[in-house]
């Protein structure tokens, strides 16, 4: 509990509220979308929320990439490619605008910006918490972010078709019963947050594990939160042969990989830490108690 008489998650949940309804009266978005998508960043608790700040322009062109799947250039109306750096430091500047507006600049700040992510580090008494906020445009109902194209070798006007509603739609489906791929998720980012080893993978492997995980165990008795323990079994395991594979598909885009950039070493130590799990997955349950 905040010394103010207010959670930690209140008090991050109005920061946001508040830099948001500042943003949106300035013209600079039309709301934020919480997704827990692989935008994931390190807010209060592993929190499952990240910050999608979605402008909605409906006079934006769409033009698909013949080269990256996902990926399409969005043009204004009078002809010109929209720059998805020139709209990040534009993103940027107004986000220090907003935390001045709203009187946080004496404790809150930019911490760093990257791709297509500003991350806000808040510290003020004794509570600290980072935020990743990402900008976002909606076009026709899609949302398209900065996202750098897979190979890396990026292209300032290629922005990425979002597939984070997919994503949290089929976790959803996969929460029917009591939450319980949230309960695992959410032990397993604990323990991610725990052991050095696993601090190299993107905490967003494990949502990507969980929803091709739902696709292979398809009966609803597998899925009770009294079967816990299995199905860790099962996302360790699957963690494991996707990185003695070398590759882990993101489950709504498979031309991108979460664990592309881990080197071969990396993989393996990775490989070999989920498969010790996975023989005494119980040892997860006790350490993120």
């Amino acid at each position: 509990m905040a010394s103010s008489g207010r959670t930690e998650r209140e008090i991050y949940n109005d920061f946001i509220v508040s830099i948001r309804d500042n943003l949106k009266s300035r013209g600079i978005v039309d709301r934020v979308e919480y997704f827990g998508s692989r935008y994931k960043g390190t807010a209060i608790d592993s929190s499952d929320y990240d910050n999608l700040f979605v402008k909605r322009d409906q006079t934006i062109m769409v033009q698909p990439s013949p080269s990256y799947p996902n990926f399409v250039y969005l043009t204004m109306s009078y002809g010109q490619k929209i720059n998805k750096s020139d709209r990040l430091k534009m993103f940027r500047a107004e986000m220090q605008q907003s935390l001045r507006n709203v009187g946080a600049s004496s404790f809150a700040q930019i911490a760093n910006a990257y791709g297509p992510t500003v991350v806000l580090s808040y510290r003020k008494a004794q509570l600290s918490f980072s935020v990743d906020t990402v900008y976002g445009l909606e076009v026709g109902g899609q949302i398209y972010i900065g996202k750098p194209s897979p190979d890396d070798m990026d292209d300032d006007f290629l922005w990425y078709k979002d597939v984070a509603k997919e994503e949290k739609e089929k976790m959803r489906n996969i929460d029917f019963d009591n939450g319980i791929g949230k309960m695992v998720l959410r032990r397993l980012k604990k323990l991610k947050d725990i052991e050095p080893t696993l601090q190299q993978l993107k905490s967003c492997a494990f949502e990507q594990a969980l929803m091709y995980l739902k696709d292979q165990y398809t009966d609803v008795v597998f899925w009770r939160e009294n079967n816990m323990l299995e199905i860790l079994k099962a996302l360790l395991l699957f963690m494991e042969a996707a990185l003695r594979n070398g590759t882990l598909p993101v489950y709504f885009d498979r031309n991108d990989d979460v664990i592309r950039g881990l080197t071969p070493d990396k993989k393996n130590q990775l490989a070999n830490r989920f498969r010790n799990l996975a023989k005494n997955p119980a040892i997860v349950i006790q350490k993120t108690n």
